[in-house]
């Protein structure tokens, strides 16, 4: 049969199906477990074979450039590797998809109630350190060589890896000259990872706080007084990097989208946001979170929320330029990357592919132009989430979707009966 190097096409009635320049049908009205190569004859679609046989396995993610697979199943994360057996990363999730993002050799993952980072090696970690549930009591002693002022002081959290927390107000006290600063009640964290408190002090008077002593875990008083000073605290007021639906990253910076917001970590410190500034509010919950042009000067991001695609353009959240960029939202989850070439572009930089809610699958290029993908040819069924694989397989470049709860939509999808009837050998109207 074929060549249909056309495709399918299931946007027009079957009697209007695209022809050849001999009039031959160059279109198939609907492929069911084939695949059709560039020669356009299909081929009988090759079976699968269960890997893992788990409970409940869902938010399968992998990428070529990290060593092995993760996926969920059972309330627990776990990793694969080609040809080998599951081992568990990390227990205790809750029954919820989960986002991924790669960021250098790390993956940062969040279900929108948990997060958290996966090494190369299988080690999980925690996602940014616990923020400090307020400060010291602070009470003045009679010694300690401190100028005569008022002191702020404020601790931070360091963990095993040495990434520090946020803080924040800090605590205020005045001091008599000579005198020194007690600090008791010293606010513990809760995770294991958590090595030392970090305490900050500001000058008589100042506003900068200062480093000024580490202490161990688990001791509640200590005292500050007259020496010297190290490295400013400059993680006041951020706090931790919060749980989102969608994780991705975007020159040197990393995102969620929980709902219809948007948040963003500080440039280069992925575990810490300040909840105040480093947030946008979409129209409505975010359905499609896809960056593009990391680190050039077409770097931007794709965000769909419930009612159209938008293109936040730049690579600094701050100044983003927001434009609609196409006037559908996107199917959730359909979203991926994809290497340009496979739609013969010449670019090194990766395009965005996803799925609109009117069917249509989606190109975004690097400054936010959107291609439609044959949008007057075929359209997707209707689904309310989706998932998509990009596969080179036997020379085929296949755009993979799975789509959830898929229904036909209602136009281009009627059949006709079409017969010839004889009766007595002689050829009737039907």
């Amino acid at each position: 049969m074929g060549p249909f190097v056309n495709g399918v096409a299931n946007v027009m009635a079957e009697t209007d199906l695209p022809v050849g320049d001999k009039g031959e049908v160059i279109s198939l009205r609907e492929g069911v477990n084939v695949d059709i190569p560039n020669s356009g004859v299909p081929q009988r679609r090759e079976g699968y074979t269960k890997v893992v046989a788990g409970a409940s396995v869902h938010s399968g993610w992998h990428d070529g450039q990290f060593p092995f697979a993760l996926f969920v199943d059972a309330g627990s994360l776990y990793a694969m590797m080609e040809g080998g057996n599951p081992w568990q990363i990390q227990s205790g999730l809750a029954n919820r998809d989960v986002s991924y993002a790669l960021v250098n050799d790390r993956v940062y993952w969040s279900n929108g109630r948990q997060s958290g980072i996966v090494l190369p090696d299988g080690e999980a970690l925690p996602w940014g350190v616990d923020t400090p549930n307020g400060q010291p009591i602070l009470s003045a002693s009679a010694s300690g060589g401190l100028f005569a002022g008022f002191y702020q002081v404020a601790i931070t959290y360091r963990d095993t890896r040495g990434e520090e927390s946020g803080t924040g107000q800090a605590a205020v006290i005045e001091i008599p000259e000579g005198g020194g600063i007690d600090l008791s009640s010293i606010p513990q964290p809760n995770a294991s990872t958590i090595l030392t408190v970090r305490i900050y002090v500001s000058q008589a008077n100042g506003d900068m706080l200062y480093f000024a002593r580490d202490i161990p875990v688990g001791m509640l008083s200590t005292s500050i007084a007259t020496g010297g000073r190290g490295k400013p605290l400059d993680g006041q007021f951020l706090d931790q990097m919060p749980y989102g639906d969608i994780v991705r990253a975007l020159n040197g910076r990393a995102y969620v989208a929980n709902k219809n917001v948007m948040a963003w970590s500080e440039a280069l410190r992925l575990g810490l946001y300040h909840p105040s500034q480093n947030t946008m509010t979409i129209g409505s919950k975010i359905t499609l979170m896809e960056p593009i042009a990391d680190g050039t000067d077409a770097a931007g991001m794709f965000v769909a929320d419930e009612k159209r695609t938008y293109f936040f353009g730049g690579g600094d959240p701050s100044a983003f330029s927001k434009r609609i960029a196409y006037p559908y939202p996107a199917i959730p989850g359909t979203g991926c990357r994809v290497p340009s070439n496979v739609f013969g572009l010449e670019s090194s930089v990766p395009a965005v592919y996803w799925i609109a809610t009117n069917g249509v699958a989606c190109l975004g290029l690097p400054g936010g132009q959107v291609l439609p993908l044959n949008d007057k040819v075929a359209v997707s069924p209707e689904s309310t989430r989706g998932a998509t694989l990009f596969r080179e397989f036997k020379g085929m470049r296949q755009m993979i979707t799975a789509l959830k709860s898929a229904t036909k939509r209602e136009f281009g999808v009627t059949d006709r009966a079409v017969a010839t009837v004889h009766r007595n050998d002689v050829e009737v109207d039907a």
